[in-house]
């Protein structure tokens, strides 16, 4: 049956307390307890005393454990026992001392909090390099980080710091993530000038007479059933939704000008559509740009790229830059240390070569290799075109626009002579051959192409591709186009481009830097298992999370802490202390538990695909947003019962706004009190940053450091400071959710709740500002697009806060009350209706009119430059034919005299270099300098 924990409520406490304090435990116990060993306990309070007058409610007592409480106080009719069925059990009682619970969490996690701020306000104006990256970190550096201000005035100095300024420096996720906070303030400050006239309609009530602790008599439980006063709290109700609907279109005005101001800015992001699902006769570079060319006009597209299958280049490409990392640091133990660093051939061998010269010869290798591979790559490109492209060109002309593969000139001259019978280029030491020899070995194509110059490429097509591996150069199903007109950019956003669903779908591109090329082009069927698989373990771990969080719930408190750790007991009867101690670090168990989650959670999100990182954190930010609010809001309410309550909740759903009605009121402390140990010991782990700086110590004392590059370089997952990592919007703007859950659920059945979350909400918006502006990169940026999706998931907690008032009002049984909250949903679900048809669309696209004005200020002058994007969305393998270190150039191969790098010339360039001058180290710099040249990607 139900075990009860026996609490007691003394009839005079004032006039015994302080002769209390001189007894004995024991003593204590026999006028005002009963001893453990009863043996009854449990979550749900039950009181009793020695007066008459006492309140005594006992439910589910057997005669024998009246008996003996009868022979441990004296006689029966000394007590009066009152049976109650489990509907009737005020579960507002539970809480014996909310207001001891909460003074001592701010103590404690306050008062580390405190020592650690103060340490942190002296740490950061000493250690510049660990608490200012950006004001030193030469791929971070920012104006504002230039001033740290003083020891305290930072925290106010950085709330004057300008929103434009925060949108250019620190990036739109940053602007957005700060406005959320102030949202948050701005919604408790509102409760808090509600709470002036809250505060004393609930304190006169005079439900909890019995009880001695402030914060119960404060709160909506104080109220007795069917007490007229219970009308307060949906009037309280109306202000405070009505407020936060008021504030979201103010949010919303406020959004769609910052955004459309980013959306604006010359980046590559905001003039490349991602295209997925290509059909497949536009599944090439050359042809996707010809299909939006006809779409948009010539003059609105500047390339195309369609992803492809090069794992082989990919491969060499990372290999390359493994080894270009080892011949720069070869080069720097020679030029600082002034030895010449080997190395073994082979593990087994003693044989030592010269590392910086058997480095440099398989560098040579590699770029030769990458550099044929990419080039012939490039022509497949331009020969799978075909027909295709061909006959889109002017009557009698066979001329391609070779800019779209951007190839050099060398290369273009290739192609343009491909329907002639001249050998091809030879590469990699091998003949290619010409038209003809192809048409010989191929007589069904030489058929076919006998009048059709175009049809002579489809010839080489299958020729060309044997030259490459079988694994390389096949297209993916997506792609970027890059507009030269934003205006082109957001029509095709929004346009239907297919007749087939999901084909030649548009969507905003990520950051170059921010692509996950493995994920670019994945199928169709590949997405969409991924999603279903990333949806079944969510729901999956949403119903196995509940077995922990419900553990957790259930030692929450420390009679259930003793019951499920029995020994504890005897310690806590010897050392009454302990039973405050664990009251205080009893959250700790929650905060742990969920941060696990987003790490589990992580995982399933990739699953699904996602082409860069912030659309990986939207998707983890929309899981962990709402397995806060099911496991923290639901099932950590019905605690251990939760299989019952689920089955029957299945029978009946509205079961559960009564439950939610039932537990969600009287655990207002316990929130809170989740809600500081939160922000306290978040902050203070955020702003130290003692992680980060022992992964740099370590850093700085393994890996190479010869140089500022080499010092500031990750080396084996391990981060230097310059290297701070992102910022993890997803986890923290979740962590907010939690937040504003808290908020819209006891703003006004628990105003004093309203107090300590402004408290967080300014403790939190300061920390932030200081991380985001001396910290933290400005990539990811989803532009904004994050902030979108939690003012959905909060219209969401806005709806269930609501429920769970009509739910309390209707176990209160207060006729006056209940009806004054039917309007206020019906107005709350009208909203939602009207701010979902519109709002959210307009906040995603920039408006054509806006689009064409920025188009033409942007030619005003002069016509517009796109070397900030052009080649951008080029496949990363694709990028560079030949790359080496930055410490390697002819300056430093001739003061070492060295020969190895010098590529045989052409007779007429070595008698131009003879000629202008003989002197030894001229020409062989000259000679060089033309090499490099030459063959330098730059």
């Amino acid at each position: 049956g139900t075990r009860l924990s026996l609490k007691f409520v003394r009839y005079d406490r004032k006039r015994q307390g302080r002769h209390q304090n001189q007894r004995s435990r024991r003593d204590q116990s026999k006028e005002y307890g009963v001893h453990s060993s009863l043996g009854v306990s449990s979550k749900t309070s039950t009181v009793f005393g020695t007066h008459p007058d006492s309140l005594t409610k006992l439910k589910g007592f057997s005669d024998s454990t009246k008996m003996s409480l009868s022979s441990h106080f004296g006689d029966e009719t000394n007590f009066r026992f009152l049976q109650l069925d489990d509907d009737e059990i005020d579960r507002d009682e539970v809480n014996a001392a909310p207001g001891d619970t909460l003074r001592n969490t701010i103590r404690v996690y306050g008062g580390i909090f405190l020592v650690v701020f103060l340490i942190f306000c002296k740490l950061r104006r000493i250690y510049k390099k660990a608490y200012n990256v950006r004001s030193w970190a030469e791929d971070l550096q920012c104006d504002l980080a230039q001033n740290q201000f003083g020891f305290f005035s930072w925290m106010w100095h950085l709330y004057a710091v300008s929103e434009e300024d925060i949108l250019e420096q620190c990036g739109m996720d940053a602007l957005c993530f700060i406005r959320i906070l102030e949202f948050g303030f701005k919604f408790s400050f509102m409760g808090i000038l509600n709470s002036l006239w809250l505060f004393p309609v609930y304190r006169t009530a005079g439900g909890f007479d019995g009880s001695t602790d402030r914060i119960l008599k404060i709160t909506v439980g104080n109220i007795p059933e069917g007490d007229n006063r219970l009308v307060a709290l949906p009037i309280a109700a109306w202000i405070m939704f009505s407020y936060a609907m008021f504030l979201i279109l103010k949010e919303f005005e406020w959004f769609i000008e910052k955004r459309h101001i980013f959306l604006r800015q010359a980046i590559p992001r905001n003039y490349t559509v991602y295209v997925s699902h290509i059909d497949k006769k536009y599944r090439s570079s050359a042809a996707l740009f010809e299909f939006f060319k006809n779409v948009f006009g010539e003059d609105a597209i500047l390339e195309a790229h369609v992803a492809m299958e090069i794992p082989n280049l990919e491969k060499k490409v990372d290999e390359r830059d493994g080894l270009i990392g080892k011949l720069e640091h070869a080069i720097n133990v020679e030029e600082i240390t002034g030895k010449t660093p080997t190395h073994k051939v082979s593990l087994t061998g003693s044989e030592k070569v010269n590392s910086i010269n058997a480095y440099a010869e398989e560098l040579r290798q590699l770029n030769d290799e990458i550099s044929d591979d990419i080039k012939k790559i490039e022509v497949m490109n331009f020969l799978e075109t075909g027909d295709r492209d061909i006959e889109t060109q002017s009557a009698g002309s066979n001329s391609v626009n070779m800019s779209m593969f951007h190839m050099d000139t060398t290369d273009q001259s290739m192609v343009s002579n491909l329907t002639t019978t001249e050998p091809l280029p030879a590469t990699s030491g091998k003949e290619t051959p010409n038209l003809t020899e192809v048409a010989e070995a191929n007589p069904d194509q030489l058929d076919r192409s006998q009048n059709s110059g175009s049809n002579k490429l489809l010839a080489l097509s299958s020729s060309i591709g044997g030259l490459l591996s079988q694994q390389d150069g096949g297209f993916r199903e997506s792609g970027f186009v890059v507009f030269k007109k934003l205006s082109s950019v957001h029509a095709a956003l929004q346009m239907t481009h297919h007749h087939t669903p999901f084909t030649m779908e548009c969507s905003e591109a990520p950051n170059p830097d921010d692509v996950f090329w493995g994920n670019v082009g994945k199928t169709h069927k590949e997405l969409q298992v991924g999603k279903l698989l990333g949806f079944a373990c969510t729901v999956a771990l949403c119903l196995f999370w509940t077995i922990p969080v419900a553990f957790v719930a259930s030692i929450s408190n420390v009679e259930g802490l003793k019951e499920e750790v029995p020994f504890l007991a005897k310690w806590i009867d010897n050392a009454p202390w302990l039973e405050s101690l664990l009251e205080v670090i009893a959250p700790l168990f929650m905060v742990m538990l969920q941060s696990l989650l987003p790490i589990i959670l992580l995982q399933f999100v990739k699953l699904e695909g996602p082409i860069s990182t912030s659309v990986m954190e939207a998707s983890l930010f929309s899981k962990l947003g709402a397995f806060m609010i099911i496991q923290v809001f639901f099932v950590a309410s019905i605690g251990g019962a939760v299989v019952s309550e689920l089955e029957k909740i299945l029978d009946d759903p509205t079961r559960l706004i009564t439950i939610l009605a039932e537990s969600l009121p009287g655990q207002s402390t316990f929130y809170v009190q989740l809600l500081l140990v939160r922000t306290f010991l978040g902050l203070s782990s955020e702003l130290l940053r003692l992680g980060p700086i022992v992964i740099a110590f370590i850093r700085s004392k393994v890996g190479p450091n010869l140089t500022e590059k080499e010092k500031n370089s990750a080396w084996m997952g391990l981060s230097p400071l310059a290297d701070p990592g992102e910022f993890e919007y997803a986890q923290v703007l979740a962590d907010s959710i939690l937040y504003f859950m808290v908020t819209f659920v006891y703003s006004t059945m628990a105003p004093f709740t309203n107090y300590f979350l402004a408290f967080c909400y300014l403790l939190l918006g300061s920390a932030y500002r200081h991380q985001l502006i001396y910290i933290y990169p400005t990539t990811p940026d989803s532009g904004g697009r994050i902030w979108l999706g939690f003012i959905s998931i909060a219209l969401t907690c806005m709806m269930i806060a609501q429920f769970t008032l009509v739910g309390y009002l209707g176990l209160k049984k207060t006729p006056s009350a209940l009806p004054l909250m039917v309007p206020l949903i019906i107005v709350t679900l009208l909203f939602n209706f009207y701010i979902r048809q519109k709002h959210f669309h307009v906040g995603l696209f920039l408006p054509s009119a806006d689009g064409i004005e920025q188009d033409l200020l942007a030619n005003k002058e002069a016509p517009m430059e796109f070397d900030f994007v052009q080649n951008e969305y080029l496949q990363s393998a694709m990028r560079k034919k030949v790359d080496k270190p930055e410490n390697y150039g002819v300056d430093r191969e001739i003061a070492h005299d060295r020969d190895l790098y010098q590529a045989p010339l052409e007779a007429d360039e070595v008698d131009d270099v003879a000629a202008q001058d003989t002197v030894g180290e001229k020409s062989k710099k000259s000679l060089l300098e033309s090499f490099l040249s030459r063959n330098s990607a730059e």
